[in-house]
């Protein structure tokens, strides 16, 4: 998750966004399995109440990157169209000037 939160403010981002969510949707689920298995193992309440704890962190740490990834896939996709338009124009222009 530090790993993610790291690279979330690289520049580069943007065009990495759609691995970023994958990554973020694996390691989600993998901390999951491993702290469901340890919870398993787990007897002491107090104990019990510490892991929820640690569980309700991490859910809200996944959804605030979930909503970082997400604005960096919205903003990848404007540029991309920002960009699409101004190819699209300069072949209009183009093709006015040549007849």
């Amino acid at each position: 998750m530090t790993e993610l939160k790291a690279i979330a403010d690289q520049p580069t981002t943007p065009k990495h966004t759609p691995q970023l969510s994958i990554k973020l949707g694996d390691l989600d689920s993998n901390f999951k399995t491993l702290h469901f298995e340890h919870v398993d193992l787990v007897d002491d309440e107090g104990t019990l109440e510490g892991e929820q704890a640690t569980l309700d962190q991490h859910d809200d740490d996944v959804a605030v990157l979930a909503v970082q990834i997400q604005q960096l896939l919205a903003v990848r996709e404007a540029v991309s169209v920002s960009r699409d338009r101004k190819v699209l124009s300069r072949k209009l222009r183009k093709r006015r000037n040549y007849y």
